[in-house]
């Protein structure tokens, strides 16, 4: 790069000048004809508008006046036309010289310039390409930093997250994660707390309807879920308020039992229970058996 020497357009420098002036002054020399001429052929208009004549009563005096002045006015026209003849041709030749050397030392750079033009643009091509690049990476890290928080359920300004350093962003979504991972897990933990608490509860139940069960005879037990198919499993209603609680537990859960499986097969239009014909014959058993039952324990009362 030291050794290349700069070449700087010479537009308004001194050796342009100097040439401009030169031009100037050939011109100058070249057309000096035409104010020299000038004086003298206002003098010969002037002259001739001086005369007037009838052109339907013409004489040979007027008509050799009139010839005269009329050859010395063409004479003079015909005169500037041909010197300004030969120094516009002499300037169209000066022109055509110009534009030949110009296009001389045009042509003795153009190939050369054009390959440098190549090289030049080559480069900037390069350069376009390594920006566009750059953008479309920092697009995807800022998306990938995106979708990254949001599968830790947070969100921040697009603006600050793309000023962050990695490190920065790194940090931040570690500690968004260790607060989220925790969050779900104190989630998990409450799920888990109520599910075991249910079973708790179903277990319970489970051992004290066994209890309950245990108690009724052998004949006077409730039907098998097995003779009834059923949509939706039973659930046993609570015991209702108009029964007295002397009466005894085999007693009370065979009829609710009873009252429960009569009312979803009777009553509810859904879900639908469907009665084997071999068992229909023992619920006029069963409500038979239950109102003895109540029957013997309410009259004790």
């Amino acid at each position: 790069m030291d050794n290349i020497q700069e070449v700087a357009i010479i537009d308004n420098s001194k050796e342009l000048t100097d040439y401009e002036n030169k031009l100037k002054a050939l011109t100058a020399t070249a057309i000096e004809f035409f104010p020299n001429k000038e004086e003298q052929i206002k003098a010969m208009v002037s002259e001739a508008k001086k005369y007037r004549f009838d052109v339907n009563a013409m004489t040979k005096e007027n008509y050799d006046i009139a010839y005269k002045v009329w050859q010395n006015l063409r004479n003079i026209r015909l005169e500037t036309t041909r010197v300004g003849k030969k120094l516009r041709d002499w300037s169209n030749a000066y022109n055509k010289q110009i534009k030949g050397h110009e296009d001389k030392l045009n042509a003795l750079v153009q190939d050369e310039e054009e390959r440098f033009y190549e090289y030049r643009t080559a480069y900037e091509t390069k350069l376009e390409e390594e920006k566009r690049l750059r953008e479309e990476q920092e697009k995807a890290r800022l998306q990938k930093r995106v979708e990254m928080l949001a599968s830790v359920n947070y969100a921040m300004d697009i603006d600050l997250l793309k000023a962050m350093t990695d490190d920065d962003f790194d940090q931040l979504y570690q500690n968004v994660k260790e607060d989220f991972e925790q969050q779900e897990k104190d989630k998990q933990a409450e799920i888990d707390r109520m599910i075991a608490a249910d079973k708790e509860r179903m277990r319970k139940l489970e051992e004290e309807n066994a209890k309950l069960r245990a108690g009724i005879p052998e004949h006077n037990k409730p039907l098998n879920n097995e003779d009834i198919k059923l949509s939706v499993p039973i659930t046993p209603p609570s015991p209702s308020p108009e029964v007295k609680t002397t009466v005894p537990n085999f007693a009370r859960i065979a009829f609710f039992e009873y009252i429960h499986q009569i009312n979803d097969t009777v009553n509810a239009p859904m879900p639908q229970v469907i009665l084997n014909s071999n068992i229909e014959p023992h619920f006029n058993k069963v409500q038979n058996e239950i109102s003895k039952y109540l029957k013997t324990y309410l009259d004790k009362e």
